[in-house]
């Protein structure tokens, strides 16, 4: 079964002491594409050559560096719709995923027509892990009583299909939950919740989205100032770019700019808009807005 991955670690060793691998390959990553020196640090390659003091003095302290990594993945996976949670990013770790689904039924004088005999559940996240799912629970109210039905982490993942990441739940392989008395029945209409909890996200960041990542980590290293002096700072920025043209787009700002606007000026100043296609392809808003598939689940 496959265990539950945590969210990418603030801090460089965890709150248990503990250098995560995904930390270290995004480290390794950002640093050689931005060329970035950082001091060398129990474990690290570097730390276990012959070099001399003074050269392991140079170079940024690797877990404030990390930090301002961190928190330059987070901005992305933010504008990317990555983030359920206070600590989530597009880099592998467990999500949930909720999905309604409806015994439907419908009564003619001659028959009974009862839904599909299998549900399918689009999968939220992608990509997942080889055997993405943890664990998985069928709830549902009947009688007037709650009840559940566990789905195995081993059962999910059998009835996965990879190529499309959707996932097929047999009606008949839950027969005391999804049919009254063992058989479809005309006369009731229930409606379930189905839990699924699955390892989903990017093992390192997308080498498209590197080129972002040096730009945000200056732009970090500039923003020392107090908390007072946020909104001049922000002003600032968008009197920045006061024109730009790009093909039959042209966009115009001012230091009376709303705080919208200021925040899209500040992404146009980041980012070139070729790097923007660049974040859009690994995002998740058009899919939350948009869902692709509708019927069985809702």
């Amino acid at each position: 079964m496959s265990e539950c991955i945590k969210p990418l670690p603030y801090d460089f060793f965890g709150e248990d002491g503990k250098l995560d691998p995904r930390a270290e390959d995004i480290l390794n990553q950002v640093s050689e594409h931005c060329d970035i020196i950082y001091k060398p640090y129990a474990g690290s390659e570097s730390q276990s050559s012959e070099t001399s003091t003074n050269e392991k003095e140079e170079g940024e302290d690797v877990d404030l560096l990390w930090k301002k990594i961190w928190l330059a993945v987070r901005f992305l996976s933010l504008h990317a719709c990555w983030t359920d949670g206070d600590d989530d990013t597009m880099i592998m770790q467990c999500r949930t995923q909720q999905a309604t689904a409806n015994q439907l039924c419908g009564c003619t004088k001659r028959c009974c027509n009862c839904g599909e005999d299998h549900i399918v559940i689009p999968l939220e996240y992608a990509p997942v892990d080889n055997e993405p799912f943890v664990s998985g629970m069928i709830s549902a109210v009947v009688a007037g009583k709650f009840v559940k039905q566990e789905l195995t982490a081993e059962y999910l993942n059998e009835h996965l299909d990879p190529y499309t990441n959707k996932l097929y739940i047999m009606r008949d392989d839950f027969p005391d939950i999804f049919y009254w008395n063992h058989k479809c029945c005309c006369l009731c209409k229930r409606q379930f919740t189905i839990t699924l909890n699955y390892n989903a996200g990017y093992e390192k960041l997308p080498n498209g989205l590197l080129p972002m990542v040096c730009p945000i980590l200056a732009k970090i290293d500039e923003a020392k100032i107090s908390l007072s002096d946020c909104a001049s700072a922000m002003t600032k920025t968008v009197g920045l770019l006061k024109r730009k043209k790009n093909g039959n787009v042209e966009y115009e700002w001012s230091d009376k700019d709303t705080g919208a606007s200021a925040t899209e000026t500040l992404l146009t100043d980041i980012f070139d808009v070729a790097l923007v296609a660049e974040l859009q392809a690994v995002s998740r808003c058009g899919e939350i807005t948009t869902p692709d598939e509708f019927g069985d689940v809702i």
